[in-house]
C-alpha cells in the first residue's frame, strides 16, 4: 500500500511560525486578507483571525488626544489633552477613522502614510504573534481557566455563602453574575482554584455536610404505628372471655389475637410463650417444696442441743 502524500503547507490545523512570516510580509506588500489566504493556503477569515487577535499597538501614544479627527481645527487650545472633563464637555470631538487600520486589512504594516500619522496605529508581527500563540497554547493546558483577580472575586462571594451552609447549587441559584456550572465549581474547589483564599475540599464537606435532625423535631416526624389490627375489639368483648376480671388470679394469654405493627409474632415466639404459661404451676409447685425443706432443716438444727441436754440430766 502507498503512503499518503505529504499535505502542502498550509493545510495544517494550527498557523506555524512560517506562514505568520509569510503573513507579516504580505501585510508589508500591500496585499489584502484574501490574497495572502491563498499565498498560505488558509481560508480568508482564518487569516482575518490571526491578525485581530495578535495585533499590537504601535510603542509610541498618539499625539493626537484621544483620536480626535478635528484635531487640526480645535477652537480650545487642544485642553484636552490635560483635562478629561473638557473632553467629555467638547461638542467638535470626532471620533479618527481609518479603512486600513479599522476594517481591511486591520493594521498599519504597509502604509505609506505611517511614518507621519499621528493617530494610533496598529502592527503584525511575526514574532509576536507567535510568542503569543505559544503562551496560549501552554496556558490552556495547565491550571484553571482563571486570572487571580476572577478567583478572588468568585471565593469573596462563594465563601461566606459555604460558611453559611448553603450547597454550590443554592450559591450558583442565588449568584447568576458567577456565570458557571455547578460541575464546574465543584471541579474549581475539588482541585485547590481556591485554597489561597481559604476554600478547599474538606472545609466543603464540613460545611455542607447534611445535619442530624434534633430529637424535638424528629419527634414530630415520628411514623405512625399501626392500630389496624384493634379495629372491631371492644372491652365487652373482654368481659365475656374472662368474666371474673379483675378479681380473677388466672393468666390471660390470648395467642391467637397477639399482634404487632408488622404483622403476627412469629411461631417460635407462640411456642415460647405458652411452654412459658403452662409450666409456672409447676415451677412455682417446685420452689414451695424447696422451701419447705429448707425450713424444715433449720428448725432441726435449733431444737438439737436442747433434746441432748434434757436426755443428759435424766441419766443424773
Amino acid at each position: 500500500m502507498e503512503r499518503a502524500a505529504k499535505k502542502p503547507i498550509g493545510y495544517q490545523k494550527h498557523i506555524t511560525y512560517e506562514l505568520r512570516e509569510k503573513i507579516e510580509a504580505g501585510l508589508k506588500s500591500g496585499l489584502n486578507k484574501a490574497q495572502i489566504a491563498k499565498t498560505i493556503h488558509k481560508d480568508p477569515t482564518t487569516v482575518a483571525k490571526e491578525i485581530r487577535n495578535h495585533r499590537t499597538p504601535s510603542g509610541s501614544p498618539s499625539k493626537a488626544p484621544f483620536d480626535c479627527a478635528n484635531y487640526k481645527k480645535c477652537t480650545r487650545g487642544r485642553e484636552c489633552r490635560t483635562s478629561h472633563e473638557v473632553f467629555m464637555e467638547c461638542t467638535d470631538y470626532t471620533l479618527f477613522k481609518c479603512n486600513q487600520r479599522d476594517r481591511s486589512p486591520g493594521v498599519c504594516n504597509g502604509c505609506t502614510k505611517a511614518p507621519s500619522c499621528r493617530f494610533s496605529k496598529y502592527y503584525y508581527r511575526a514574532d509576536v504573534a507567535q510568542r503569543a500563540y505559544e503562551y496560549m497554547l501552554r496556558d490552556s493546558r495547565m491550571g484553571f481557566n482563571l486570572t487571580y483577580s476572577e478567583a478572588q472575586w468568585m471565593a469573596d462571594i462563594i465563601k461566606p455563602e459555604l460558611e453559611q451552609g448553603k450547597s454550590p447549587y443554592a450559591i450558583l441559584n442565588e449568584h447568576p453574575e458567577l456565570k458557571i456550572s455547578e460541575k464546574c465549581l465543584y471541579n474549581y474547589i475539588e482541585q485547590g482554584a481556591f485554597e489561597q483564599f481559604g476554600i478547599n475540599s474538606l472545609a466543603l464537606r464540613n460545611q455542607v455536610k447534611r445535619r442530624k435532625m434534633p430529637k424535638v423535631r424528629a419527634n414530630q416526624y415520628r411514623k405512625r404505628k399501626d392500630s389496624g389490627y384493634l379495629t372491631g375489639r371492644t372491652f365487652k368483648d373482654f368481659l365475656e372471655y374472662n368474666p371474673l376480671w379483675p378479681h380473677s388470679t388466672a393468666s390471660i394469654i390470648a395467642l391467637s389475637s397477639m399482634m404487632v405493627q408488622n404483622g403476627l409474632i412469629a411461631s417460635r415466639q407462640l411456642i415460647i410463650l405458652s411452654a412459658i404459661s403452662l409450666w409456672i404451676p409447676f415451677i412455682m409447685m417446685f420452689l414451695t417444696a424447696r422451701l419447705f425443706r429448707l425450713l424444715r432443716s433449720c428448725q432441726a438444727v435449733y431444737f438439737l442441743p436442747s433434746i441432748m441436754m434434757k436426755k443428759q440430766l435424766r441419766r443424773w
